[in-house]
């Protein structure tokens, strides 16, 4: 792979590094945004209450465990979709 150039510095890093050496920028892989995860977990929830309520009192887990299943599913796409971002990320400290 080729070097990558970071946004906040313009200085260039190696694919695979952690850390820019210039600004020392997080660089991440791969990582759906995380506003997509959060919605993920809350339509997990929502469905396994859902499920849980909607079941007979016998086999209430089925419902937990659906949801639990459709979580695991749906971060394994994510990943798989957002596997070529990389990202920089950079905190700025101020006094």
């Amino acid at each position: 792979m080729s070097d990558l150039i970071c946004p906040h510095c313009t200085k260039e890093a190696p694919h695979g590094a952690k850390v820019c050496q210039g600004c020392q920028a997080e660089i991440h892989y791969g990582e759906p945004p995380r506003i997509l995860m959060l919605l993920l977990r809350i339509v997990s929830v929502v469905l396994a209450i859902v499920l849980a309520i909607n079941f007979s009192s016998d086999i209430w887990y089925m419902g937990v465990i659906v949801a639990v299943g459709g979580y695991f599913a749906g971060r394994a796409l994510l990943r798989v979709k957002y596997a070529d971002e990389i990202d920089f990320l950079r905190i700025y400290k101020t006094k």
